[in-house]
């Protein structure tokens, strides 16, 4: 079985063509791999739809941030009104944002004020978690710090799979 035939890797970038692949010029990108350009809303909606039919979802992101309190089990940026295609590329250009670790994207779900979260495991063991090595990661900071999506393709919408012709 090749994975690259059971898999999508999956990126958002405003500046290259919607779904295509591409080869990321990311310093990590050791073995020159293609990713899937697609929108920010398909990013979500690759992950509401993957974790809604059972599959779960590789993320891959930014963990450097101020906002990223393993520790306390949680990710979360301040509400604002973000421009966030504009804003996450360049972030990335720039390298404030970086795909410096990989996260397992486990459910999804909303606060008492009607806020999204995902809920995603880490590898960082579960001695000085909250969660037990679980976090909390509010939709904004998703939507900001999210670099890469690493999903079995049968998990993705079917209006996607047209899109990208699969």
């Amino acid at each position: 079985m090749n994975l690259n035939d059971d898999y999508a890797e999956l990126v958002s970038f405003s500046d290259k063509p919607l779904y295509r692949q591409f080869v990321l010029a990311d310093k990590y990108n050791w073995a020159n791999d293609s990713f899937w350009n697609i929108s920010l809303s398909d990013m979500q909606e690759v992950v509401d739809t993957a974790l809604a039919r059972g599959w779960s979802v590789g993320w891959e992101g930014d963990v450097t941030e101020p906002g990223f309190n393993y520790y306390g089990g949680y990710a979360s940026i301040p509400d604002s009104s973000f421009q966030f295609d504009q804003q996450r590329l360049e972030n990335y250009k720039t390298e404030v944002t970086e795909r410096d670790h990989m996260l397992h994207l486990t459910a999804v779900g909303t606060d008492a004020t009607g806020k999204k979260w995902y809920y995603l495991k880490n590898s960082w063991g579960t001695w000085l978690s909250r969660y037990k090595g679980f976090l909390y990661m509010e939709e904004n900071y998703f939507r900001m710090k999210t670099v890469i999506l690493f999903v079995n393709k049968r998990a993705l919408p079917e209006s996607l799979r047209k899109k990208m012709r699969l």
